[in-house]
């Protein structure tokens, strides 16, 4: 059987093989992603059991050779030096499962599927109609129902909170410098000069997919692109390096940066070669780093 989607239910299923670690060779198996649940589970067939007639959402009776959150995959790659055909990686909390689809459409189509699933879902029915994007050199406001642009000017360096202006400098220690801001108080604001925006996965205790914003005093990360409240806010002015990652994870991590401030080191995977180096030219300019030195 073909891959088979159902997007209303939010779940793509097929016939394939897996791999997982530990494991010597392929399983045939029936694979099943589903959206809702955040899963990426294979099924193996019992033999006491009668052939499968697709996942409907509900947990077939069969044993489960492998399974894990999606949200705990930070790469999926077709796996080029193996020998078996129609072969792809996914890459989840540092272990590898190989899988092997029947055909090279449907490798494409699952590499694309289970890439997409790992992008955060948000509930919309919460966002603030009046809400405030960037786009390029441009402040996007919705005022009245109508979509006002206004150029970038040095009022906007200021925030607005509850009706009062705060400037967005980080706080000072008694010698004057700025300290990391480990309060995770930040609050996105309706009018903030923001100069790149985008989904990259951070490593903590696992790593998670968050919505990194860079403007002009720091670096701030959110749960998603649409929540208010920043995760944890890093001055500009306390990084000491950004550059491509030369450390062990990129054996298992591509387009990976570290971000070296006074305090820790970033480790932060974006989705393309091409993404990651417009935001290390964009955070080392705005840092004041140089740009020759960064590769």
């Amino acid at each position: 059987m073909s891959l088979q989607k159902d997007a209303s239910r939010g779940i793509t299923q097929s016939w394939g093989s897996c791999m997982p670690p530990g494991f010597a060779e392929f399983v045939k198996c029936y694979i099943v992603l589903d959206r809702p649940r955040q899963l990426l589970v294979c099924y193996e067939q019992s033999k006491n059991q009668s052939p499968f007639q697709g996942y409907s959402g509900a947990q077939p009776n069969w044993p489960i050779i492998t399974q894990f959150q999606t949200d705990s995959i930070s790469l999926v790659e077709e796996a080029r030096k193996s020998k078996h055909r129609y072969c792809f990686a996914v890459h989840s909390l540092a272990k590898v499962t190989y899988f092997c689809a029947e055909s090279w459409r449907d490798m494409e189509d699952w590499i694309l599927c289970i890439k997409d699933s790992c992008r955060i879902s948000v509930d919309r029915s919460h966002l603030n109609p009046n809400r405030v994007s960037i786009v390029g050199s441009y402040v996007t406001e919705i005022v009245g129902g109508q979509v006002i642009q206004t150029p970038i000017t040095a009022e906007f360096n200021e925030t607005v909170v509850n009706g009062n202006r705060r400037s967005n400098a980080g706080r000072r220690t008694s010698g004057g410098k700025e300290a990391p801001d480990n309060r995770f108080d930040s609050v996105v604001t309706e009018k903030q000069v923001i100069l790149r925006s985008g989904f990259a996965v951070k490593q903590g205790a696992k790593w998670k997919r968050r919505f990194f914003c860079l403007t002009d005093t720091d670096i701030s990360y959110y749960k998603n692109e649409f929540a208010t409240k920043a995760l944890r806010r890093i001055l500009l002015t306390d990084i000491m390096d950004v550059k491509v990652s030369d450390s062990e994870l990129t054996s298992i991590r591509s387009n990976l940066v570290d971000l070296i401030t006074t305090y820790r080191t970033f480790y932060l995977q974006f989705d393309s070669v091409e993404e990651m180096y417009l935001w290390i030219e964009d955070i080392r300019r705005n840092a004041g780093l140089s740009s020759s030195t960064y590769l």
